[in-house]
């Protein structure tokens, strides 16, 4: 007897090790990869070509405009669990910018291959969103033209928000929304991130459950050689994006 209750603890003790484990696995690998869409580059040199510089800051009309925007609910709270999971747009594509200062229209481009299953080229969206070869793209006119093209969810902008706000929104808009929010951000590789920028786009398709990692799709990887050895998708802490963002003027929208 003694024995056959010692050889049931054994195996109720290694059937619940089995789980634990089995648990933190998913916990781990639960923020997927997305799909990479090679769509071509403009010809250049690429040695000539080191940072991105596709976003532009806003100006006081697109403050304004925003800060005039109908309010979207958010979700403030934080998943409180064991463990952090991740939650993430499934089936989520990232497309590579095809010129240096495309990075607004190659997010937009994601976006509405998420959203509508389809898409423009990244020339048709460059040209509905005012990108120019010399300064790149405004976050406001990215909007409109994103919410001209599809019906799925409404995008608003915020500027200037604080770094729990930001959380906020860019959690909301995976979590909630099922959308992948777009953000501008300026960093630099000794805050570690993979370069250098003065004004870039990104995308957001990943979501942690505390709210202290998001997973970002970006264009630029794809662009640069960076994209031969590099994912497309990579992960950052909440506090380094919202330095990136804060640094800068650009905006987010989810």
């Amino acid at each position: 007897m003694k024995e056959f209750c010692f050889l049931l603890a054994v195996i109720m003790f290694c059937s619940f090790n089995t789980t634990v484990f089995a648990s933190e696995d998913i916990a781990d690998e639960g923020c997927l990869e997305a799909e990479t869409v090679y769509v071509g580059v403009e010809t250049r040199s690429i040695n000539t070509v080191t940072t991105s510089f596709g976003a532009r800051p806003a100006t006081m009309e697109d403050i304004i405009e925003s800060n005039q925007m109908q309010s979207k609910p958010i979700t403030t709270e934080s998943t409180v669990m064991p463990r952090a999971t991740w939650t993430y747009l499934s089936g989520y594509a990232i497309y590579n910018q095809t010129t240096s200062y495309n990075c607004g229209p190659a997010a937009v481009q994601a976006a509405l291959k998420y959203l509508n299953g389809d898409t423009p080229t990244q020339a048709e969206i460059a040209k509905g969103c005012g990108t120019t070869s010399t300064e790149g793209t405004y976050l406001s006119d990215m909007l409109k033209y994103i919410n001209e093209e599809q019906s799925e969810n409404t995008y608003v902008s915020k500027y200037q928000a604080t770094e729990t706000k930001m959380k906020d929104y860019l959690y909301s808009g995976v979590v909630t929304y099922d959308a992948p929010p777009i953000i501008g951000l300026a960093f630099s590789e000794n805050d570690g991130w993979q370069y250098s920028s003065g004004g870039h786009f990104v995308s957001v398709y990943g979501a942690k459950s505390d709210k202290s990692e998001f997973k970002l799709g970006d264009p630029w990887i794809g662009y640069n050689d960076l994209g031969t050895d590099k994912p497309w998708g990579y992960i950052q802490p909440a506090d380094r994006i919202f330095k990136a963002y804060n640094s800068v003027n650009i905006g987010l929208m989810y």
